[in-house]
């Protein structure tokens, strides 16, 4: 599947990023957005990073992060808001069952405007599937245009939505996800 985006991010000059992993979780191979792929590929680029790419459970692949790598700290981005999340600190060991490592939860209790005006002031490129409407991207076959941002129309042409950052109730981002 092609990219429905427009490359519309700037391409300022950034300083680049040393002696970091960076990893990318696919849950389902074959499923990922090329929108994704597309942005992944573009802040490896940007910022002078590779992104290695897991493809099997999360668990194995971060045994192989900790024990391999010898990765200690990984930072995530989850929110209060987001499944399992409700009970996370900002900073703690993993869970019994994982590799050991220490888990770092910068967003923890950020709201989704919050994230929003963060990204507008420091002017950071986001997926462009957040101009199309999408507010938590997930697989492809899990993840639609989130119906809160629909455009009212006269019902001639395709729907069109707003981008996510115009979501007035926050409550709603995961709503673009399919169970």
């Amino acid at each position: 599947m092609a990219s429905t985006c427009p490359n519309t991010w700037s391409t300022r000059q950034t300083s680049k990023l040393t002696n970091d992993v960076t990893a990318y979780f696919e849950y389902t191979p074959g499923e990922d957005f090329p929108e994704v792929i597309d942005y992944c590929k573009s802040i490896e680029t940007e910022y002078g990073i590779v992104i290695e790419k897991y493809e099997n459970k999360i668990i194995s692949d971060l045994e192989v992060l900790v024990n391999e790598q010898n990765v200690s700290t990984v930072l995530l981005g989850n929110r209060r808001t987001d499944p399992y999340s409700e009970h996370l600190l900002p900073i703690q060991r993993s869970s019994k069952g994982w590799p050991d490592f220490l888990r770092v939860h910068p967003l923890i209790d950020w709201e989704y405007g919050e994230v929003w005006r963060f990204i507008s002031h420091f002017k950071l490129r986001v997926c462009c599937l957040y101009e199309l409407g999408y507010t938590s991207l997930g697989t492809i076959s899990k993840t639609r245009k989130n119906p809160h941002l629909l455009v009212p129309s006269s019902g001639e042409g395709p729907a069109e939505y707003y981008p996510a950052w115009l979501l007035k109730d926050g409550s709603k981002e995961r709503e673009s996800r399919v169970s």
